[in-house]
């Protein structure tokens, strides 16, 4: 197992993404195939990148990626970008007999049980890391330095989704001073949400 101490969280840069790439399809939680693998990061990590870098932050030791944060303080806004810009080339790698159509193809809408989130938690986050470095207190760092970034920029409150069969995940969600919402929740396609109230 590494050693915390070696581990630096810095900004995100472009020479990134193939390694993000490489750890969102890796920790995903459901059975896409390799050829699935681009659009997949295209849908849950790369849209970050290209729109609110400013957002995102990697986990490295030495030149090595292990693990990321992407995030953005204006969920509207990322949904009409990922309509505009992402969802064209999204098309072009995912047609609508693919098992997982919708979630790809749906990032431009905004479900309901979001929705009515946002006017207190506007911001949202994605995060992974591979599975050797986990335990080591990255994740709370990484979720820290986004934090930080957000408050930076006045921004009040986060919300992110959670697989509900993944509860060591909503415990850690929770030591980090989120809080599960009550609702409905159907794994990948309707996860749970939980909240944090920034500032």
């Amino acid at each position: 197992m590494p050693d915390p101490n070696d581990v630096l969280i810095r900004p995100v840069q472009p020479s990134d993404e193939a390694a993000i790439v490489d750890i969102c399809y890796e920790t995903r939680s459901v059975d896409i195939a390799e050829e699935g693998k681009y659009a997949f990061a295209l849908r849950w990590a790369l849209p970050y990148l290209r729109d609110d870098p400013q957002f995102c932050f990697v986990a490295v030791i030495g030149e090595q990626v292990i693990g990321y944060i992407v995030g953005t303080p204006d969920t509207k806004q990322q949904v009409l970008n990922f309509e505009r810009n992402i969802l064209p080339e999204m098309q072009t790698l995912i047609d609508g007999s693919h098992p997982f159509a919708n979630q790809f193809l749906n990032g431009g809408k905004l479900d309901p049980a979001v929705t009515e989130l946002l006017d207190d938690y506007p911001a949202h986050l994605h995060i992974n890391m591979t599975s050797d470095c986990r335990g080591l207190g990255v994740g709370a760092r990484l979720i820290k330095e986004l934090e930080h970034q957000l408050i930076s920029h006045n921004v009040t409150g986060i919300h992110l989704g959670v697989n509900k069969q993944n509860m060591a995940a909503v415990r850690f969600y929770q030591h980090q001073g989120y809080d599960l919402r009550e609702g409905e929740a159907d794994d990948f396609a309707n996860p749970w949400m939980m909240t944090k109230t920034l500032g």
